[in-house]
């Protein structure tokens, strides 16, 4: 279930449900007993009766709100439900769905929450892109005032299903069931924050409906890529595990020292690091398992890529902009070997900001551009919209693989692939992260693995690794726990 919606998907899927037979009043049922039986699960560990406090919209949301409103009520559940809208307002399933629900409907203007009970956010769903009505962000604030737990059913009222942008009142929900297949802003940020946790339901949509719906993008998972991954063998030798080569700067030697720790921990057999003779002391002395050669301005980087062995280069992590023009020359040499990976990050994408088309130029399949937004920002000025549709809007342009970082990651392709990579994991957002991620994507191309599936797979293990270390965590503490992700991977 890794496919990824938009509303309009949704939509089709839904439709092509029941054009094929099915009944869509039973999908709201199943959709509406889904939300309920998952709060028994999480919210009533001892069997004991809870309470609920559950807001319906005028829609199929909130349909699916007095479904789990009556099956909570039937299981013992203390329910009160309001509802923005007067019930002879309400039409078609919505109107089937509240008839169901026995007991008082509050309007949501005299709505008082109790701060014991649960509150059921079924007010708008995945396709609502307009700004909350006062009446509901003035209850949402009272709730959120009160610290009370939410579930949201679809997604938060007030978050769009397909970009993620978020209403500044939408509320937190401990718990958020959907049903399905995720949809994009479940994953996109700030919408990502909505939810502490996401449950994927299925209530009786066939998975087949997905040749017609189509789906937006992948949510990352070792599904994906774990075929082309690699495993160690008896046969290899560090030349077999690929020789990568790391572009050095003069003064932030840090970030090609992180960047090699980070190909070296994924199973990279040999980085050379090809940097300005005056740092040589520096680098042999922060990494002594790697190879240093000499960079002389007066002869051009293509002279350490020409080893046939030298499968992948990365050029950007600490080069500095102080010699612009060398800089272009070096990203040119690197990009001319059309069959070697090359990674470019940081100041190696920021030094072409004047003229970002010359940069496009030089690119092709082989190669990785690896961007947070404010880089992004400097070579795709003019690319705009949701960050999904910009990444791919960037990969279909540049002709190369696109990582956007940031804490909903997304990886595109020029022919269209997406991946997203979301984990919420504020750790990770510390100074020589993204040295150690361009590294990983270096140590997994000199491996023989396609760039799209090494950007996928780096980006999974590095977040991976955000989440076992916890708070406190530096960039130097990434690689050392590589091996641990490896492991369960293996």
């Amino acid at each position: 279930m890794l496919e990824i919606l938009t509303s309009d998907q949704m939509r089709a899927a839904e439709r092509f449900t029941i054009e094929s037979g099915g009944d869509s009043f039973a999908l709201m049922r199943r959709a509406g007993e889904a939300v309920a039986l998952k709060i028994l699960d999480y919210f009533s560990p001892s069997d004991e009766p809870g309470r609920a406090l559950v807001l319906c919209g005028p829609g199929n949301n909130g349909g699916d709100g007095f479904v789990a409103a009556a099956l909570l009520a039937e299981r013992g559940w203390s329910v009160r439900v309001a509802c923005l809208v007067p019930l002879h307002s309400l039409s078609g399933n919505a109107s089937r769905a509240a008839a169901l629900w026995e007991g008082d409907v509050e309007p949501f203007e005299s709505v008082i929450p109790d701060p014991d009970d649960l509150i059921v956010d079924a007010v708008f769903g995945s396709g609502f892109s307009r700004t909350l009505p006062p009446v509901v962000s003035a209850l949402f604030e009272k709730v959120e005032s009160l610290d009370m737990p939410v579930v949201a059913v679809d997604i938060s009222s007030g978050v769009s299903g397909d970009t993620g942008a978020a209403d500044p009142a939408s509320m937190i929900a401990d718990l958020t069931v959907t049903f399905f297949r995720k949809k994009a802003g479940h994953l996109l940020t700030p919408g990502l924050a909505y939810s502490q946790h996401t449950i994927v339901c299925d209530i009786g949509i066939p998975d087949d409906v997905l040749e017609e719906a189509g789906c937006a993008a992948l949510e990352n998972d070792p599904a994906l890529w774990d075929r082309a991954f690699p495993v160690p063998t008896v046969f290899d030798n560090k030349y077999t595990r690929g020789h990568a080569v790391i572009f050095g700067g003069q003064r932030m030697t840090g970030a090609a020292v992180l960047a090699a720790h980070g190909a070296y921990r994924v199973g990279a057999g040999i980085c050379t690091i090809v940097g300005p003779p005056s740092a040589a002391d520096v680098y042999r002395s922060l990494l002594p398992n790697a190879l240093f050669e000499a960079r002389e301005w007066a002869v051009p980087f293509d002279e350490h890529l020409r080893d046939s062995r030298r499968r992948a280069v990365l050029i950007g992590p600490g080069a500095g902009l102080d010699d612009p023009e060398n800089l272009r020359q070096a990203v040119r040499s690197a990009c001319s070997h059309r069959d070697r990976v090359c990674v470019i990050d940081a100041d190696a994408m920021s030094v072409f900001a004047e003229n970002p088309e010359a940069l496009f130029r030089l690119l092709h399949a082989n190669c990785i551009l690896t961007p947070h937004e404010g880089e992004f920002a400097r070579i795709f000025p003019d690319v705009t919209g949701d960050k999904r549709s910009r990444a791919l809007a960037a990969a279909a342009r540049s002709g190369a693989v696109v990582l956007l970082k940031g804490a909903d990651t997304v990886i595109a392709a020029p022919d269209g692939r997406c991946v997203i990579n979301a984990v919420v994991c504020p750790g990770l957002a510390t100074a020589g992260s993204g040295d150690v991620l361009a590294g990983m994507i270096l140590g997994l191309v000199v491996q023989n693995i396609p760039p799209f599936d090494a950007a996928c797979a780096a980006a999974w293990i590095h977040a991976r690794v955000g989440g076992l270390f916890g708070p406190g965590l530096m960039a130097t503490d990434i690689p050392d726990l590589i091996p641990r992700v490896l492991a369960d991977l293996m």
